[in-house]
């Protein structure tokens, strides 16, 4: 893609996009650019936002598209990054993370998982199995190592990645006895007080007053 003055590139994520802020209207906009698999790329990382945007949950709106020419203008929400918040000494770390963990059960409690895309077709959320996952976890796994490995490290950080996500993937998360720890049903009370179980129907309040009896011990961390 060639670069005019108005526009200045940007990090990217762990995909195949090259974002850029585009400077040349009142307001500025993102350009997100694919030269390859721009189905994924284009056509369902603006699926999955109108998701969320019908959800309540911030993300960055379609102001246009150019298929055809591998790119999509999106809305610009600045300069401000979750990493340079937690930078910030002066920022209460414990605040925001709470609110991280509110905004991931947000995102479990979405029902739709289907929606038009800017072409007008339906696209459908594919279920997360397991293999689905692990190439999920492969693909940043490939884009970490070509950013910050030298080729001498990256054999040996595939090979110990692979294992753990695949040792992970056995796991059953969230805990099956969850609701019988004191240790977990507090914290999680703490964050999201209105949580209930999605197999039991039970509100929160109703587990704790059920494990009233556990003793825990508060540790000082320094």
């Amino acid at each position: 893609m060639k670069l005019n003055k108005s526009l200045k590139k940007l990090k990217g994520d762990a995909s195949a996009r090259i974002f850029f802020r585009n400077t040349k209207e009142k307001s500025s906009s993102i350009i997100v650019y694919a030269n390859k698999d721009k189905r994924s790329n284009l056509l369902i990382y603006d699926s999955i936002n109108k998701i969320l945007l019908k959800n309540n949950i911030l993300a960055p709106k379609l102001l246009s598209e150019n298929y055809s020419k591998n790119y999509i203008e999106i809305k610009d929400f600045g300069n401000r990054t979750i990493f340079k918040l937690l930078r910030n000494s002066r920022i209460n770390k414990l605040v925001i993370l709470k609110k991280i963990i509110r905004l991931l059960v947000k995102l479990q409690l979405i029902q739709q998982r289907e929606v038009k895309d800017f072409k007008k077709k339906n696209y459908k959320i594919p279920y997360y199995y397991p293999k689905i996952l692990l190439e999920e976890a492969k693909l940043f796994s490939e884009w970490y190592i070509d950013q910050y490995l030298v080729k001498s490290q990256r054999l040996i950080f595939k090979k110990k990645f692979n294992r753990i996500v695949k040792n992970s993937l056995l796991l059953t998360i969230p805990h099956p006895r969850m609701h019988l720890r004191k240790f977990v049903l507090l914290p999680l009370f703490e964050i999201y007080p209105h949580w209930s179980h999605p197999l039991f129907k039970k509100n929160i309040k109703y587990f704790l007053d059920k494990v009233k009896y556990q003793r825990l011990k508060k540790i000082k961390i320094d």
